[in-house]
């Protein structure tokens, strides 16, 4: 369980403790390379914060992993909707150095890049 942590956010009001503990379990990182394409990417200057998120997301809740990536899951289904990357400058391109030529606007092969990263928090 390194690194993993539930929060709730606003979006994530009306579900259920059963689905939120039973969450882990359920996230599907498949989902994270089907919808990578269909996300909108966003950087939020004064919170060095970038945003990987689809257009129109269902509601989700944020699962930290490492108190640097924050998965945006569907709980209902477990389908990841969005990513946000908190410290994006300050410290996950610090981190990550050699994704500092990468635009992650071509969320493709960013996404790709740091999914590997992701599981390795989930597992």
């Amino acid at each position: 369980m390194h690194g993993f942590r539930l929060l709730w956010k606003e979006e994530g009001r009306g579900f259920n403790m059963e689905q939120i503990n039973d969450l882990k379990s359920r996230i599907d990182m498949n989902s994270l390379i089907k919808n990578r394409d269909s996300f909108n990417v966003s950087y939020n200057t004064k919170r060095d914060t970038l945003f990987l998120q689809m257009k129109n997301p269902p509601p989700a809740i944020s699962v930290d992993c490492d108190g640097l990536f924050w998965l945006r899951v569907n709980p209902q289904n477990g389908e990841v909707v969005g990513v946000e990357i908190e410290g994006y400058r300050k410290v996950f391109l610090k981190r990550y150095h050699e994704l500092e030529h990468m635009r992650p606007s071509t969320t493709k092969p960013f996404v790709d890049r740091i999914s590997r990263e992701l599981v390795g928090c989930l597992s």
